[in-house]
Formats: structure tokens, sequence, C-alpha cells
């Protein structure tokens, strides 16, 4: 019989056999390869061994995990000699027994014909709400890009990036075991991880010590940059922590700048993607900003430019999802935060909409990205996990965020083409009216560039159209700007001097393709004739007179006072939120009256212009200018767009507003807001505001009534002829349709209670019969109609045809047409083509999906104004005079009398003289 000693010891041997290791640390792999792979643990326990094997063998090897450095717990082991793409599967053991079983994955090389592959990104897992981590991976990493099986993590990711702000204090080691290793530890043990140093990572003695990464940067920052190559992509990670050590920008950009060099030759890299942990631009969050960052990814854009590549910068610091897209280039811009940082929520920093951006959210969450390997195509997913104030997604279902591909071999969209205008003269705000937009692979459209010049090269182009307002979406504090915006037209709202222009637009699919521009149209401008500066004080040099301070401190400094900057003229400028005292915010305003302009406000082609000279220190601080417009009752009835100019160098900033008829006055506002330091330094100068109005009215002229009959279906079909499908003159919601424009009824071209591809419809006028009109005399064809569809797919179309004597068509006029679920006016002006004895009216209804057609037109109007008359000329002498003005004075009021007295003197073709005829016959006399 054994002793009771010897019990007791084979006892404890026993226990120590089934104990576990005593990690501090987990496993987790570093430095993927083809052919190897690394192993980190940290561990007091002695004798760290880790054991692997490629999975399906029954043999495990061995490998001793040695310390990185003397007396440190971080053990690692590097297995070499590995077959490419081939899974592994691992464990380690101590004196205190043996760990679970994980895997990896080594990466592939050509020869292994994968198809595609994929990375997670998220960033920001600064432990402020450490839990949050934890629940991307096994929430969401896991469910979504494993099957919802850790085990299959290895075979389905390559590699998971993690753009800077791994933890809240980078000096803090508990925040490394526990919130960042910690809590990632069932996918670190199986994915590689590959970071990059953020602002909250400095000291970086842990992050280097945590990490193995290539050693392919700069021989005096190792692995403070680094690239990887899998297959055709190349990863390329950088530091854009300058303010920590700016010297090490120096060495940074040679080595980068050799290494693009290298990559635009490599034709086995189709993908070069950029991680660093700043934002070159942030909608969220504007003094997280980094100049470096624009630098690096000005590097990448050339690159995609000049090689066809595919490439993109993957950041985080701003706690919140954005993503956009470079405009003349396939270069991807992606804010992979937050994941369990504290959000960055709307309105809770300076924020900004930028152009670069299609969509930001504040949220948790993470992005997925697929590349493919025969086809250049990298499809992106965006998985949220909700806003951390009770709205959880889940990762699922609603919180797929973001779902969209770029694609490398995408078939362009075709050329587009001008329709309007083309050899037409316009004034004040007009309208730029392209083809419909068509697609060989049938993409959607994403978005529009516009372009006016007054070359026909577009070498230098006065406008230039692209952003926020040309895209199909914008997502800004949750609402979608877009939301039913036509992109095959553009509303022009710079005020152009009068001359000859060219304008081109050309088309981008959802895949990132352009066309061609299309061909160049030219088009004339009718100038406008400009006020004087409206605004007391504009430049400052009357300290704040005429200005009420609404916030914080406003200031009216010297030429440098209180370490400021020169004026941009005179010796003053005005500092919102001030130098020598300081707020956060600083806001001041000046209330200008517009009665002198009533006569032109009430004409409606009037126009306010405010403009500014705008600049800050260094880029940080915002100043911010505009105006808005209110009625008698103080209603506040349009506001401009935002002038403002972040950057140190004096900028003259222009926003115009279309004026309402009934805007009484004014205010311009200036506002500056703080971002960074304690000066405020928002800097405003030269501020004004000026009206402007068409110059050059001809005394004369005279519009007849609308020449269509039963222009809005209230007498359902009378007066048109149906020539192609069926054409319907339905009431508010009937068979499911809309409300109309106006009245009861509206026309649907094609068809809700039957349906057919197309319809048509059409109703000519004779010209003899226009009471008023004298066939053969020079005319302007003035033709508008309101139109709408379902969803943007089905096509409402109208037109004129111009017809002779003979019944021939002689000319045809532009289309007009709206894609959007609203109701939109469009309208045409040109002139009458000689030879024109009638007009023919066209409607039109194309099905593009879905059973109805829903092409919807209401409220046509077709007028013709003549030059024949001189309007206004009430004694008969040919011109206006005082005789005329007596006259008008005399009759205000009257509604009846001599009808050739009203169709001189009734200027509003009201049946009624009136006040508003009696200013616009002061205008014409001003204009004769």
């Amino acid at each position: 019989m054994k002793s009771l000693l010897a019990l007791s010891i084979a006892a404890a041997t026993a226990n120590i056999a089934m104990a576990a290791p005593n990690f501090i640390v987990k496993p987790y792999l570093q430095n993927p390869d083809t052919d190897a792979m690394s192993v980190y643990v940290e561990t007091l326990d002695t004798n760290v061994t880790l054991h692997y094997r490629e999975r399906g063998n029954t043999t495990f090897s061995t490998l001793s995990m040695e310390a990185i450095k003397p007396l440190s717990g971080i053990k690692r082991a590097r297995i070499e000699g590995l077959s490419s793409d081939t899974r592994y599967e691992y464990y380690v053991s101590t004196s205190f027994g043996q760990s679970d079983t994980w895997g990896f994955k080594t990466w592939p090389e050509t020869a292994n014909g994968r198809d595609s592959f994929k990375i997670v990104a998220f960033s920001d897992s600064q432990g402020q709400h450490a839990e949050r981590l934890a629940d991307i991976v096994t929430s969401g990493i896991i469910v979504n890009d494993c099957g919802n099986d850790v085990e299959n993590c290895d075979d389905e990711i390559a590699a998971v990036i993690v753009p800077g702000d791994l933890v809240q204090n980078g000096g803090n080691v508990s925040e490394w075991r526990n919130d960042f290793f910690g809590k990632a530890a069932d996918l670190f043990s199986r994915v590689p991880v590959i970071p990059a140093i953020g602002n909250h990572d400095y000291s970086v003695s842990h992050y280097l010590n945590y990490f193995e990464l290539p050693e392919n940067g700069s021989v005096s920052y190792k692995e403070h940059w680094y690239v990887f190559d899998y297959l055709n992509l190349r990863l390329v990670t950088l530091n854009s922590n300058s303010p920590q050590n700016a010297g090490l920008n120096v060495e940074q950009r040679e080595w980068l700048d050799n290494l693009l060099a290298d990559t635009a030759n490599r034709d086995e890299t189709d993908y070069v993607m950029l991680q660093l942990h700043h934002p070159c631009k942030s909608e969220m969050w504007l003094p997280g900003e980094s100049q470096l960052t624009c630098e690096y990814v000005k590097k990448f854009e050339d690159l995609s430019a000049q090689t066809g590549k595919i490439t993109g910068h993957i950041f985080g610091h701003t706690h919140a999802y954005s993503r956009g897209q470079s405009r003349d280039v396939s270069h991807l811009w992606l804010n992979a935060a937050v994941s369990s940082g504290n959000i960055d929520y709307w309105d809770e920093y300076p924020q900004f909409d930028y152009d670069e951006f299609q969509k930001s959210y504040p949220e948790y969450g993470y992005s997925s990205l697929v590349f493919g390997v025969d086809k250049q195509r990298l499809a992106v997913k965006r998985y949220s996990g909700g806003d951390g104030k009770g709205n959880y997604f889940g990762y699922q279902g609603e919180g797929i965020r973001d779902d969209f591909e770029i694609a490398g071999d995408n078939v362009a969209p075709d050329t587009p083409f001008t329709q309007y205008p083309k050899n037409e003269t316009v004034k004040g705000v007009f309208k730029l009216k392209a083809s419909s937009f068509v697609d060989g692979d049938n993409d959607a459209h994403l978005e529009a560039h516009w372009q006016i010049s007054s070359t026909p090269d577009f070498s230098e182009p006065e406008l230039d159209f692209w952003g926020n307002k040309t895209r199909n979406e914008n997502i800004w504090k949750y609402v979608d700007t877009q939301m039913g915006v036509p992109l095959d037209s553009y509303e022009v709202t710079t005020l152009l001097p009068s001359g000859n222009y060219f304008w081109r637009v050309r088309y981008r699919d959802e895949h990132w393709a352009w066309s061609a521009w299309s061909d160049s149209a030219g088009f004339n401008v009718q100038g406008l004739t400009y006020s004087d500066n409206l605004v007391q004080n504009g430049g400052a040099e009357q300290g704040l007179e005429h200005w009420t301070v609404d916030t914080g401190v406003v200031e009216a400094n010297l030429s440098n006072e209180c370490n400021g900057v020169p004026a941009q003229s005179g010796e003053r400028y005005f500092v919102l939120g001030g130098l020598c005292e300081h707020s956060d915010v600083g806001q001041a305003s000046q209330s200008i009256s517009l009665s002198e302009f009533q006569s032109e406000i009430a004409d409606g082609d009037a126009v306010i212009e405010v403009s500014a000279f705008l600049r800050d220190w260094s880029g940080n601080d915002i100043p911010e200018a505009w105006v808005e417009v209110y009625d008698t009752g103080n209603q506040l009835i349009g506001t401009s767009d935002v002038i403002t100019n972040a950057s140190s160098s004096w900028l003259q900033k222009k926003a115009t507003l279309a004026l309402p008829t009934n805007a009484a006055f004014a205010t311009v506002r200036l506002k500056g807001t703080r971002n960074n330091g304690t000066d405020n330094d928002s800097y405003i100068d030269n501020v004004s505001v000026r009206i402007a109005y068409q110059e050059g009215t001809p005394a004369g002229g005279h519009t007849t009534e609308n020449l269509i009959q039963n222009p809005g279906a209230e007498s359902e079909l009378q007066h048109w002829t149906v020539e192609t499908g069926i054409v319907e003159a339905l009431e508010s919601g009937a068979c499911s349709g809309v409300s109309p424009h106006e009245g009861s009824r509206y026309f649907i071209l094609g068809g809700l209670c039957s349906s057919s591809a197309i319809g048509q419809a059409s109703q000519t006028i004779d010209l003899d019969s226009v009471s008023g009109y004298n066939a053969g005399t020079p005319a302007t064809v003035n033709f508008s109609a309101y139109m709408r569809d379902w969803n943007g797919n089905d096509v409402p179309e109208a037109w004129l045809q111009f017809l002779n004597s003979n019944g021939e068509v002689i000319s045809q006029s532009s289309t007009l047409s709206h894609r959007a679920n609203n109701w939109s006016k469009e309208s045409l002006e040109q002139p009458l083509p000689s030879g024109t004895t009638s007009i023919k009216v066209v409607m039109k209804g194309t099905r593009n999906a879905g059973s109805d057609n829903d092409s919807y037109i209401d409220t046509l109007e077709l007028t013709l104004t003549t030059g024949e008359a001189v309007v206004g000329d009430l004694d008969g002498n040919g011109q206006l005079d005082a005789s005329d003005r007596n006259q008008l004075r005399a009759a205000l009021g009257q509604c009846e009398g001599d009808s050739a007295f009203l169709a001189s003197a009734d200027l509003d073709a009201d049946q009624c003289i009136s006040m508003q005829d009696y200013r616009a016959w002061l205008r014409l006399y001003k204009n004769q």
C-alpha cells in the first residue's frame, strides 16, 4: 500500500497537469507572412512553449517562447517555414499547464488562386467604454464575418487593422492588458492585428513592446511606419502624430515617397491603402484635423491618378463614422471609429459638411473591406453598434450602416449631352440641364460634376460644382439633404458678369467610374446691376459702430493688435471671439432695410449677395458669415449659404440668395468659433451685402396669357390628344398615386389605374388664334411644367415642337424632365423660330421599373413675349414720360376701363392697376 505522502504527491502532480497557464495577456498573432507567423503572450509563468501544427496533422511542433527583453513578461515565438494560405492550430504551455487551442492561417501567394480576401477595421478602442470593443468582436465581427463561429475567423479574415488610440493612456500597462487585448482576445488569438500609433498611445514604449511590426520603415523609427503586402493589396501604416516629434516627419516623407514610386511600378498591386490615426478632414470634430494627413492623402490621390490603382486612407481620432471619396480618382475616405471611446455627437463640437464625405454618423461600429483578386473590386460594409444613447442596432439589419463597392473594372457611364442652355441667354439664377443618366452595366447614378468657363478649353473654369449638392446622397445630422434632388440638372446661384460662357458636365456611377465630359455648350449671361454696399462699417474702421454683438466677445482690432494679424485692408478688422479678450464663440449682426429695392424685388429677379474676406491663424478656428432675409412680419424667409475660410491667408468668399418677392429686410451675421488654444482667431474684414437685379430690361414687351388649354388636367384629358399608350388625369391619391401640385388632378403619362411602358399626349396651338400676337412677329417662348415621379426611376418629359404652315416640324425645344419624388418646376426660354405658325406641346412618360408608369406632370404653362408694344406708353407717343406716369398714378385702383389702357398699364396682368404696376413702370422708365 502506498504511503499517505506518496498519495499526496501524486494528487498534487495531477492538479498541476490539469491547471492552465497564468496569462496576463492571452496569445495573439503578429507580423503575418506567407510562410511565417509570430505568436505573442504575456505571462510570468516559466517554461513558456508554443505548440503548433498544420490542421489535420497529428503531431505538434514546439518552439520556446522567449521574452522580448530581459525581465519582460511578454514572450514571443516566430514560426517560420510554413506553407502559404494554410490553416494551422496552436496552443501554449507553461510550467502551470496547457492552454486552449487556437488557429491561424498564413497569408496566400498568387499561386494559391484566391479570388478575394477580407480585412476588418475599427479604431479608437481607448477603454472609456471597454465593453463596447468586446461587443464589436462577439456580436459584430464573429457573427457577421466568421459565420457566427469564432473558429472560422482565421479562415475568413486576413487581418484586423486599428488606426490608432488603441488605449486611453499609452503609459498605463493595465489598459493594454485589460481594455485592448483583453476585450478582443477571441479575435486576436486567431487573426493578426496590425496597428497605427494614435496620440493616446504615447508614450510608445508599451506600443512597441506589444507589437511586432515589419522593420521595413526607417531605421531611426523602427515600427513607427511600415508596409505589408497581401496579394494585390499594399497596406501602408504611418505615424500621423506630428506634434510628438516634428523631425520624424522628414524621414517618414522620404520613406513614403520612395515607397509610392516603387508602388507605381508594381503591376501586381491593385489597391494601396493608407492606415493612420489623424484625419485630413473631419465632419464631426474639426479640431482633430491634420494638415499632415492632407499632404499624405494628396500623394495617394496622385498615385491613383497616375496608375488607376484604387487607393484610400483609413483613419480614426474623430469618434464617429464618416465615409466619402475623392472627386477625380477612386480614393476612399473611411473613418473606422469608434469602437469604445466616447462618441463625438452632433453639435457637440465644431462641425462642417465637407464635399468629400457622403455620410457621417455618431456611433460605435466597425468596417469590413473585401478586396477582389481577379477583378479590381473593393466592397465595403459598415456595421453599427448604436449611438450609445439607447439606440442599439446589434450589427445586423438596421445596423448595416453602409454597403458599397468601388470597381476598377467597371464600365463607365455613357457620355451625357448638354440640353439647356445652348446658345440661349440666361439671367440671374439659372439651371443647367443635361441628358438623363445611362450606364451600360445598369449602375446607379452617384454624382455629377458641372463646370462653367469663359473659355472653351475649360483651362480655368469660373465655376466648378461637385460634392454635397451634386450627389445622390448626403447624410448630415441624420437627414439626407439630397433626397429627391435630380442629378441631371443643377441650379446656378453664383452671379456671373455679362458675357459669353461655356458649360459641360460628366456623370459618375455608384462604383466610382466617371463618364467622359459632355459636349461644350455656349450661352450668354445677361448681366445684373449691383447696388452699392448696404453694410455700414463693413471693414471695422469705426470700431463696432452699426454692429450688434449677439454672443461672446467681438473686437474691431488694429493690425497686429494683441498679437493678431494685419488687416486685409485699412487699419482694422473684426475678431469674432476676441484676441485681447476671449470667448469660445463670438457673433455680431447688422440689420439692413431693403425698402429702396422693393420694385426690383417684387419683379422676381433680384438677388442678395454677401461677401467678406475671412481667415484664421493656423487653420483651427472658424470664421463664418451669412445673410438672412425676413418679411415685413419679421418671419425668416431665406438664408444664404455660409461663407468660411479656415486658413491663415485672407480669402474673399461670396454667397448669393434669390430674394423672395416679399423680402423686406436682411440681417448679415458674423461668427467665430474657437477650436484650439486661448485666442479665438476668427478674422473677418470688408463685409459687403449688395442687391443685384436685372439690368437693361427693355421698355416694352407684351406677354400673352397661358396658351395651353386644360394645363392642369382639371378637365381630365380635354384638349389633349393621346398619341401613345395610356395617359390618365387622376385625382389626388387615386390608384395609389400622389397629390397634384395644385388643383384636384394631374396627368399620369403611362398610367396608374392602367399602365403602359410609354404614355404620350400632345396639344397643338395655332398662333393665328393667339390674342395679342401678330403672326411673324419676333417673340420669346416661355415654357414650364411641374414634374415628378415615384422614386426616381420613371421619366416624365415635356417639350415643344415648332410647326410651319404645312404642319412640318421646323425646330424642337430642349426637353424638360425631373426624376425625383417631389414636384419641381422645370422651365425653358428661347426665341420663337422664324416661320412658326403653330406650337405642339408634347408630354411623355417612360417606365423604367415596376408595373406602374409613375411619370407625373401638372400645371403646364406656355406664353409668348413680344417687344411690339411699348408697355406703359399710355399717351401713345412711343416713349415713357411724365405724362404716362401721371396717368398711371391717377388710375391706381382702376379695375375696369379702356382695354387698350389696361393692356399698356396693367404690368402684372391682374386686370387692375396697382401700386406694384406703378413701381414696375418706374423701373421701365429708368431702363429705357
